[in-house]
Parts: C-alpha cells; structure tokens; sequence
C-alpha cells in the first residue's frame, strides 16, 4: 500500500482496514520515505493512495511472487477488502477443526 502522510485519502483507507482487521495483511510504504518502491510499483505515477496485491506462495521453504496486481480504483480497492475478508474466514474455520 503506497501511501504518505500528508494523503488524506490514504488515512480514509488505513481506517477501513484497520475497521476490518485488515492491517496485518497490508504493507505500508511511504513514497516520502522509500520514493525507489514507489517509482517500482507506480512507474506512471497514478497517484496514491495506491494497493498492489502479491499473491505469495512458499515453495521449499522460500517465498515465491507468483502474482502482483495493481489495484487501480475503489472498485478494486474493495473487492481486495472483501476477498480478503473472505480469506481470513476461510482460514480460521479450517484452522479451527
């Protein structure tokens, strides 16, 4: 999740996120602080805030990228809240038998 301090719009979803107990599962990075990750994930500059999606698998032992989509709008900002919530309770309940 790029994002800034002085970004309004980024604080209005670190708050849904955190509203859904999402927050461990997103990385922050400030574009202030760590502008390389910045030009890396968001090379045309579209602005902030800004989510990318890594899907992350581990394979002998090591973790392996093996899908990053950037998530452009609020459509796509909240269909990742939802599959993520979806996510988390599919998890617990095999986690809980």
């Amino acid at each position: 999740f790029l994002t800034a301090t002085w970004c309004g719009p980024c604080h209005d979803l670190k708050k849904v996120l955190f509203q859904h107990d999402l927050h461990a599962s997103v990385i922050y990075i400030d574009i202030d602080e760590h502008p390389k990750l910045n030009r890396d994930f968001n090379p045309n500059n579209k602005g902030i805030p800004f989510l990318v999606r890594v899907k992350v698998e581990i394979i002998d032992q090591r973790f392996h990228f093996s899908e990053i989509v950037r998530l452009d709008d609020s459509r796509d900002y909240l269909t990742f809240i939802r599959d993520t919530i979806e996510l988390q309770k599919k998890f617990k309940a095999e986690n809980q038998e």
